[in-house]
């Protein structure tokens, strides 16, 4: 599992502008079961994703795609864990 820190570099009009793109390449993920869990931080300086990919090659590869990074709208921080307290909220996605 990967948590994915994002933190914008562009302006919040710019971020809300490329919105749309951005979270239809989120949904799009997680329909595959992907993307787990995503939403902004507090105070909305960027983001937070919680994925589930194979390894940091397809993470990295996720990440090469979405029209934020395309865009130049964040940075990212890539972070791989394993999930153990509260691994049942991930169901099927946390291997044994």
């Amino acid at each position: 599992m990967f948590l994915l820190e994002l933190t914008y570099k562009v302006s919040q009009a710019e971020v809300d502008e490329r919105m749309p793109a951005h979270a239809a390449y989120l949904n799009a993920s997680h329909d595959r079961g992907e993307v787990i869990f995503a939403g902004y931080k507090s105070p909305r300086t960027g983001g937070l994703i919680v994925a589930n990919f194979n390894d940091k090659t397809a993470v990295e590869c996720f990440v090469h795609k979405d029209p934020f990074y395309l865009g130049h709208v964040a940075d990212y921080r890539i972070v791989e864990f394993s999930p153990q307290l509260g691994k049942e909220l991930f169901g099927a996605a946390v291997q044994a």
